[in-house]
């Protein structure tokens, strides 16, 4: 699997999508999975943004303890919720226990 914005100039989704899982991030827009001909989009989950600062690599932690606990697609879900609780901190996310509670009831 590789992970790509929107926003990076020059890839050429459509030649990667075909020899790999392409995971494209869109911000506020979401995320959607590429696979051959298939495409799986995954909807954001609501922010108040305060700071986008590392919001892509919280969005790759959740994705990664997805996939690490044996979670498909809905990993990019749990990378969905951290990126989003990510923008709502001015810095490093400090999460409360009960919010790293709600994460761990994915999928």
């Amino acid at each position: 699997m590789l992970k790509a914005s929107r926003r990076s100039g020059g890839v050429d989704l459509a030649a990667l999508r075909r020899k790999l899982i392409l995971l494209v991030t869109d911000g506020p827009r979401g995320s959607t999975i590429l696979r051959g001909t298939s495409e799986v989009h995954v909807a954001a989950y609501p922010a108040r943004e305060r700071d986008p600062t590392g919001a892509g690599d919280c969005f790759l932690a959740g994705l990664a303890v997805g996939l690490s606990r044996g979670f498909r697609w809905s990993a990019a879900r749990i990378g969905a919720w951290c990126g989003a609780r990510a923008v709502e901190h001015v810095g490093v996310p400090r999460l409360t226990a009960e919010e790293a509670r709600a994460a761990s009831e994915f999928p």
